[in-house]
Parts: structure tokens; C-alpha cells; sequence
């Protein structure tokens, strides 16, 4: 089996409690935090994104491109009602949304990592499919992105294995399940730079981005 079909989970439901501002919408280079992380997701082999929301956003923080065509036929708005209760929820909004265009595999992405590239995220499902066509793959449940063997988003989970993924709750997020070997066995795909994996949720990181050029 190959992986043609990989739906996209992009989480942007946070209420950015830590930053005490919408983080998405803040500029970074020519644009805002949330789009550059889109453009990447765009940019790669991902066959469609859903854009998990909380259910009053204005999708102010994207940039007026992304409804055009052709962008506009890749995306679609995913409202949750939960979302203010946790990160949990709000994936469990994009997963059953993702479950319904039956897809081969889904993949997390989060709003606020704007260095991942298109490059990983495509190397990612590169990966899916060399694995999917191997002997013994039904034991494997994602793919994950990696810093220092540490697990972090962004995320591919086997089709198979996403029920499990329905059954968070709160502010667990996908992380929980990575934290747990026992859980779902995964296979980590090492960063050697610090920056593609890095998420903004302070007004610390956010200067520190800046500070260091990465925008």
C-alpha cells in the first residue's frame, strides 16, 4: 500500500493564553505567524489541509491568498465548539473531519511552528509510504519529526491507528500518546536543526524568532 491520500490536521484553535495575544496573526517577515506555517503545508505533498479553528475566528491571521484558487480548493475550515477546552478537543474535531475524506493517513501540524519547510513535511509522508509497502508496518502507528529523540509535531498517523486519537481529552494533544511507547509504537525522524521544530508561544519565543533571524 502507498500513502497518495494524507489529510492534514492544522491545529489553530489555541487561544494563546501564554502569548496574551492571537499569535497567529503576528507578523513575520512579509507575513504572520500563522500563514508562513500554512505556506509550508501548501508547498508539500499533503493532498488536502483542514484548518481547525475555534468557532468565532475571522481567519484574519491568513493571508488573502489562500482564498483564491488554486489555494482554495486545498483547505477547508474545520469550526470546533470544544476547542476552548483543550487541544485535545480541537484534534479530535480535525481527526473525525480528516476520518471522513478517507484518507491513508493523517498528519498533525500546529499554527505556530512557521520554520517547519515543506521539504520535512513531504520527507515525512515520503517516509509513510516506504513503510506502508514493508513487511510488519501494521505495527506502526505514526511517523513523527524529532529534536533531540524528543517527538514533536509534525505528526503522520497511520490511518489504522487514529481511532486512538478520538479518545483524548482536555490539553493532552497528540503529545501524550508519543510519551508512551507502550501506547503506539512510532518511528522518530531526527532534526539536526533546532529551528524547523520550533513552536512560538510566548512572547519570549516570538522575540527570541525574531532576535535570531528566523523570520
Amino acid at each position: 500500500m502507498s500513502l497518495p491520500k494524507v489529510t492534514a490536521v492544522f491545529l489553530a484553535a489555541g487561544k494563546s493564553r501564554r502569548m496574551g495575544k492571537n499569535k497567529l496573526n503576528l507578523p513575520l517577515g512579509r507575513s504572520t505567524i500563522g500563514s508562513v506555517s500554512l505556506w509550508a503545508a501548501f508547498e508539500s505533498n499533503l493532498e488536502h489541509i483542514l484548518v481547525v479553528t475555534r468557532q468565532d475566528d475571522s481567519l484574519e491571521w491568513m493571508d488573502r491568498s489562500f482564498f483564491q484558487q488554486p489555494f482554495r480548493a486545498n483547505w477547508s475550515q474545520v469550526r470546533c465548539n470544544d476547542a476552548e477546552k483543550g487541544q485535545g478537543h480541537s484534534l479530535k474535531c480535525g481527526v473525525q473531519a480528516a476520518l471522513n475524506r478517507q484518507p491513508n493517513a493523517i498528519m498533525v501540524l500546529l499554527a505556530d511552528q512557521p520554520f517547519l519547510s515543506a521539504k520535512i513535511i513531504s520527507e515525512l509522508i515520503s517516509y509513510g509510504e516506504r513503510f506502508a509497502d514493508q513487511r510488519g508496518t501494521h505495527e506502526l502507528a505514526y511517523i513523527a519529526a524529532s529534536f533531540q529523540n524528543i517527538p514533536r509535531p509534525p505528526v503522520l498517523f497511520f490511518h489504522r491507528f487514529c481511532q486512538k486519537l478520538l479518545k483524548l481529552s482536555g490539553d493532552e494533544g497528540a503529545r501524550r500518546l508519543l510519551k508512551n511507547a507502550s501506547t503506539l509504537k512510532g518511528l522518530l525522524v531526527e532534526m539536526t536543526d533546532e529551528k524547523v521544530l520550533f513552536d512560538i508561544d510566548t512572547i519570549e519565543d516570538y522575540r527570541a524568532a525574531i532576535n535570531k533571524g528566523w523570520h
